[in-house]
């Protein structure tokens, strides 16, 4: 597994000796090169999750070595000669969510707290879109998003706005009127 040193992290703070695993280092705490890498391979990774594909032909696809993929997300394993992808993994990522009516930029500590803010946003935007009929049905699903906490990397708690009139205000305030996407601009 490839190890950070505070050279490849470009984090001078961090002790001479300190060796954090890339794929757990802080999105601040990496240099430019490794934060396109890290979200080169954590795209591959999602579309080996989401679709079922061979890791090992994803990668081949994208101009990826498996050990770039481990090194950046630690989210594979190695069974026998070939590949395969762990159900979730602990690579840090700045998410936005909306909470107490403004829009928040956090940092979660894994994939599995980005799906729920991921699933969130898509229940926004289906409220949003929707007309009629499907709009009641819509907000019941947004509304379920009032009960979930989000962790961030530092271990507090954020809860999600599911106010629809806030929400529409928040993004009507945005410079941009379509929806955005819930990863800051550059991530991905």
């Amino acid at each position: 597994m490839g190890l950070a040193t505070r050279w490849d992290t470009g984090d001078n703070n961090m002790p001479k000796n300190s060796k954090v695993p890339l794929h757990r280092t802080t999105t601040q705490g990496l240099t430019v090169e490794n934060k396109v890498m890290r979200a080169k391979t954590t795209e591959v990774v999602g579309i080996a999750r989401r679709t079922g594909k061979p890791i090992q032909d994803l990668a081949r696809q994208y101009g990826l070595t498996m050990d770039e993929i481990k090194r950046h997300t630690g989210a594979v394993k190695k069974l026998g000669d070939t590949w395969a992808v762990t159900a979730y993994d602990h690579v840090p990522r700045e998410m936005l969510i909306f909470e107490n009516g403004r829009e928040v930029q956090i940092e979660v500590a894994d994939s599995r707290e980005a799906t729920k803010i991921s699933q969130y946003h898509n229940a926004i935007r289906g409220y949003l879109a929707a007309k009629g009929p499907a709009k009641e049905k819509a907000l019941r699903q947004l509304k379920n998003y009032g009960s979930i906490r989000i962790k961030d990397a530092t271990g507090r708690l954020h809860s999600l706005e599911t106010d629809p009139d806030v929400i529409r205000e928040i993004v009507l305030r945005k410079e941009v009127p379509e929806y955005p996407e819930p990863y800051p601009e550059g991530w991905r």
